[in-house]
């Protein structure tokens, strides 16, 4: 979606045609390969996640590329904060009492796949409240959700618009969204902060860079076009309605940004054993 964003709007805005070019697979090494493979005088971006430009890198064992060094930070686009969802049918109403039934009961805890953000969030939420919780991976957001609205297992951290839809349907309740502020969508929700969890909190970034040697002219027009993007009121209200808030920031700042969030991640896979391979 942020890529077609970014392309919809050099094109409407300059008449140049982009090419987005899905390549999926691998936490990013594939799309990263792709990049590498474009002709030197094309300009190239890499659109990607919080997974792509910071935790992965960690989590693979043979990652093939380091993204501090061999990419050049373009911005940040958009991001949405992760939430806790439980079963409509689940007796606990709040976090408080989540955690004090896991003492009783363990709970299951869905994802949408080993070291996806469900998972990472999952066990810093773990290790903040000391709940008894088992990961059940999942291949993706759906089926993730499709058995916690079935019961199937007691508790998912999901993206705050692909879960709010099913509050408003009855089908999950919302316990906590994992951030310093409540979501749009969801006001009634308490922030981790809020609840004492200052450090349970998973925002969803989207973001995009360039080849680690682009000049710095280039780096600068490809910053303004893909910020030009999502501050587009057309784009901006498409996302926002999503659920998404805009997020941009200079190279400089992401790049900042990108190595904070890399040393997060990377104390967060260590400590907690996390791995795809």
């Amino acid at each position: 979606m942020t890529a077609r964003a970014i392309g919809e709007s050099i094109t409407e805005r300059t008449g140049l045609p982009v090419v987005v070019d899905n390549r999926p697979g691998g936490g990013g090494q594939i799309a990263y390969g792709a990049m590498r493979q474009v002709a030197a005088d094309v300009p190239v971006v890499l659109v990607g996640d919080y997974g792509t430009f910071g935790s992965n890198a960690f989590l693979y064992k043979k990652f093939n590329h380091d993204p501090l060094t061999d990419l050049q930070a373009l911005t940040t686009t958009v991001a949405f904060p992760m939430v806790l969802y439980v079963p409509k049918s689940h007796p606990a109403n709040s976090v408080k009492e989540l955690v004090t039934l896991s003492r009783a009961k363990p709970q299951t805890y869905a994802s949408q796949g080993n070291g996806s953000g469900g998972h990472l969030v999952g066990e810093m939420f773990r290790g903040a409240t000391g709940a008894d919780l088992s990961h059940v991976p999942y291949r993706g957001s759906a089926p993730a959700a499709q058995d916690a609205m079935a019961a199937q297992v007691d508790m998912l951290f999901d993206g705050v618009a692909a879960g709010a839809q099913h509050v408003k349907a009855g089908r999950l309740k919302a316990l906590m969204v994992a951030g310093p502020d409540r979501a749009a969508l969801l006001p009634g929700v308490p922030a981790s902060v809020e609840l004492g969890l200052p450090d349970v909190q998973m925002t969803a970034w989207f973001a995009a860079a360039t080849r680690a040697e682009a000049p710095p002219a280039l780096v600068q027009k490809l910053h303004e076009h893909v910020a030009r993007a999502f501050q587009t009121p057309k784009i901006a209200t498409r996302f926002q309605e999503l659920g998404y808030d805009t997020m941009i920031m200079s190279p400089a700042q992401f790049a900042a940004f990108m190595k904070k969030e890399s040393a997060r991640w990377a104390k967060v896979i260590k400590t907690y054993q996390i791995s795809v391979d």
